[in-house]
């Protein structure tokens, strides 16, 4: 691992698509975002965040959420996550990370990804 430390922060930004909407994964009616949507950005935020800090032949692979769904984000709007690394447990890494629309929260949590080297991942 790269220089991989405390404290590195991520950051994203994206408009919500009618594709990421719980309408859209069978919660008929519901047009805005879905937490599974919500979850995504999280995790890919988290994971780029370490990226450039891990060798060549590794990669993340998200292992645990404890995120909370607080408001909704409608089709159209501008949604921005942020991820900070909160600790580093040998190859575990834990984030907190925050997803908002405007000013308001709308999910938050810790994530914690493991570091692999993708031929090592088991696929059963």
């Amino acid at each position: 691992m790269k220089n991989l430390e405390i404290g590195i922060k991520g950051y994203k930004e994206k408009e919500v698509l009618e594709n990421d909407s719980a309408d859209k994964l069978g919660n008929k009616g519901v047009d805005v975002l879905s937490s599974p949507s919500m979850i995504a950005f999280m995790e890919y935020t988290c994971r780029d965040s370490v990226a450039k800090y891990l060798e060549n032949d590794q990669t993340t692979v998200g292992i645990a959420f404890d995120i909370k769904h607080l408001a909704s984000a409608k089709i159209g709007s501008l949604i921005k996550c942020e991820s900070e690394l909160i600790e580093i447990k040998k190859k575990r890494l834990i984030f907190s990370v925050t997803c908002l629309c405007g000013d308001t929260i709308i999910g938050k949590g810790i994530h914690q990804r493991y570091i692999k080297k993708p031929n090592e991942i088991v696929k059963h």
